[in-house]
């Protein structure tokens, strides 16, 4: 390759990457213009996790441990559940409600862009409401982490970001999957709402206090036990399927990552301009 090529090369790298920085500052500019939204939308946030945190001590307050697992346990399973799915959230959740582009029509107005729609709607908007409760979830994931006596060894700290990096790019890999499926689907939303409104709240406690057909469904396809009881159990050696799974996380991922980028690639290859 001749000199000029690779001249050539860096230099649209460099200008593609110079657009999504600028893309990137003007979608917080914007963001920033309604300040009022944004508290609102956190602070909303922030009930929701304290009445679940609130539900979770209720229950303790009464029992000393539920099907095996103590408070603390409990409450890993939550803090490492809603961390990475909050962390989803906050990256990829307008991906998902590419169906109104689509029904709009605006959709094309994304494929003329000098970069890629899938990465422009990942910059155009970040679900800002999940921000200050990723904060807290975190802050309750190194909580649950110390008190289950997980910090004496300290490669622990590590993998636990690893998992809390696969889960979220998980969670990434599910939202893209809806946006594919929004090509071929009419009103796909709808079960893109019941799925995280539904299955999000199963997955902040361990799914074996549920029966076998919900945890084989939250397991086998929606693949939250992937960031929740599987990390937890392989933490706290609980034994059994869950902590065996864990070290197919890798896999599972990979198998998302896939199929996210098949489905998208497949949509926009079929998908047909509303003319308007």
């Amino acid at each position: 390759m001749s000199d000029e090529v690779k001249t050539a090369g860096s230099a649209r790298r460099r200008s593609r990457m110079g657009l999504i920085g600028a893309f990137i500052a003007q979608a917080f500019k914007a963001k920033m213009d309604y300040r009022a939204d944004f508290w609102t939308g956190n602070v909303f946030m922030a009930f929701m996790m304290g009445s679940q945190i609130l539900f979770i001590l209720l229950v303790f307050a009464q029992v000393h441990e539920v099907q095996g697992w103590t408070l603390w346990q409990v409450m890993l399973v939550y803090g490492i559940s809603s961390s990475i799915i909050a962390l989803g959230q906050l990256i990829s959740a307008h991906v998902a409600e590419v169906g109104d582009h689509i029904r709009g029509g605006t959709f094309d107005s994304l494929l003329i862009r000098p970069i890629p729609p899938l990465v422009h709607l990942f910059i155009r908007e970040v679900n800002d409401h999940w921000l200050i409760t990723l904060v807290g979830r975190l802050g309750i994931t190194v909580l649950a982490f110390v008190n289950c006596g997980l910090t004496d060894v300290w490669w622990n700290w590590p993998v636990l970001l690893g998992f809390l990096l696969a889960g979220s790019a998980i969670m990434v890999a599910i939202n893209v999957i809806f946006a594919g499926l929004s090509f071929r689907v009419l009103q796909v939303e709808t079960l893109y709402w019941f799925f995280i409104g539904e299955f999000y709240n199963l997955s902040y406690y361990p799914l074996t206090i549920y029966g076998g057909w919900i945890q084989g469904l939250l397991t086998w396809v929606f693949p939250l036990a992937w960031v929740s009881i599987v990390p937890a159990s392989w933490f706290l050696q609980k034994g059994g399927m869950y902590e065996v799974l864990a070290w197919w996380m890798p896999a599972v991922l990979l198998f998302f990552a896939v199929l996210a980028a098949v489905l998208w690639k497949t949509g926009v290859r079929r998908y047909e301009s509303t003319g308007s």
